[in-house]
C-alpha cells in the first residue's frame, strides 16, 4: 500500500495545476485583453502573452491529467473495467471526456483561431473579417473556460462522493 502522502500530494498538485489554468485563463480574459484594447501594440502583446502563457498551460494541463488519474487510482478505480462499473470511474470518465475536449479545444483557439486573429489585427485591425475572427476567437477562449470550470465542479462533485449516475 502507498503511503497517505503520496494521495494527498496528487491531489495538491492536481488542485494546484487547474488553478492555475483556469485563473490564468480568467486573468487573461478579466485584465490583460481589456488593459491592451485600444494600444497599438495589442496584437504583438496578445500574441506574446498567450504563447507564454500557453507554454506554462501545457505543463500546468499534463500534471492535471496525469494527477486525476493518480487519484482515480488513489480512490480504488484500478482497472478499465472500473472506470465504467463504478460510479467514481464513471467520473473519471466524463471528467476525462471533457478535459480532453477542452484541451482540443483550447488548441485549435491558440494555434489556428489566435494566430488567424492575429494576423489580421496586424495587418487589418479595422477590417471587418478581422473584428469577426477576434469576437469569434474571444467566444471559443470563454468556452474553453466554462468547460474548465465545469470540470473544477465536477472534481468536487467527486470528492464529496457524488456521482450523476
Amino acid at each position: 500500500m502507498l503511503p497517505a502522502w503520496l494521495a494527498i500530494a496528487s491531489v495538491f498538485l492536481h488542485l494546484l495545476a487547474a488553478a492555475f489554468w483556469v485563473g490564468g485563463m480568467l486573468f487573461l480574459g478579466i485584465v490583460v485583453v481589456p488593459a491592451l484594447r485600444g494600444t497599438p501594440e495589442r496584437a504583438r502583446m496578445v500574441e506574446r502573452i498567450g504563447l507564454l502563457f500557453e507554454r506554462a498551460g501545457i505543463g500546468a494541463l499534463l500534471l492535471v491529467l496525469l494527477t486525476g488519474l493518480l487519484n482515480l487510482w488513489f480512490r480504488g478505480v484500478r482497472s478499465v473495467e472500473q472506470l465504467w462499473e463504478t460510479p467514481v470511474g464513471r467520473m473519471g470518465l466524463l471528467k476525462l471526456g471533457l478535459f480532453l475536449g477542452m484541451v482540443g479545444l483550447s488548441l485549435w483557439h491558440n494555434r489556428v483561431l489566435g494566430k488567424r486573429a492575429v494576423r489580421l489585427l496586424q495587418e487589418a485591425p479595422e477590417h471587418l473579417q478581422t473584428r469577426q475572427l477576434w469576437r469569434w476567437s474571444s467566444w471559443v477562449g470563454r468556452l474553453v473556460l466554462v468547460v474548465s470550470l465545469v470540470l473544477v465542479f465536477l472534481g468536487v462533485l467527486l470528492a464529496r462522493g457524488v456521482s450523476l449516475w
